[in-house]
């Protein structure tokens, strides 16, 4: 057993775990329903991101960490936009690492999915906080 690939991995369980939980606390608080329903759609995606690692930690003969993660109770929009966004970056960057650490191609592949997701996500937060920020900006121009 590649013991510092399950140790990276159950890092990057962690966090799906704190992925999961934020995107579905904010998701009860924001205003927006366009951002409502993206939060929705992550935890769902993080969800099955930490199903997809559990199953590969222990198919590598490694032990699964559960552990109930802090979260960010941010009641800003944009505060919780810029957060989120933060996260994904953080969360491409570690699965990248992870990706090079990995010898088998089922493995690599996993990452790789998870990696594209995880840029959407970014992608898609990115665009709702331009759309956000425009509307506070027409906002202002308007008083």
């Amino acid at each position: 057993m590649n013991e510092l690939l399950v140790k990276r991995l159950n890092e990057q369980l962690v966090s799906e775990y704190e992925a999961v939980f934020n995107y579905l606390y904010h998701s009860t608080k924001v205003k927006s329903d366009e951002i409502r329903k993206a939060m929705e759609d992550f935890s769902r995606d993080e969800l099955e991101h930490a199903r997809m690692l559990i199953s590969y930690i222990i198919s590598l003969g490694g032990e699964p960490v559960f552990m109930m993660p802090k979260v960010n109770q941010e009641q800003d929009e944009v505060q919780v936009l810029i957060y989120s966004i933060a996260a994904e970056e953080s969360a491409v960057k570690m699965y990248t690492m992870v990706q090079q650490i990995i010898d088998d191609v089922e493995g690599r592949e996993i990452i790789g999915r998870t990696i594209r997701v995880e840029e959407e996500h970014h992608r898609k937060l990115e665009e709702i906080l331009n759309k956000v920020k425009e509307f506070y900006k027409g906002k202002r121009g308007a008083k």
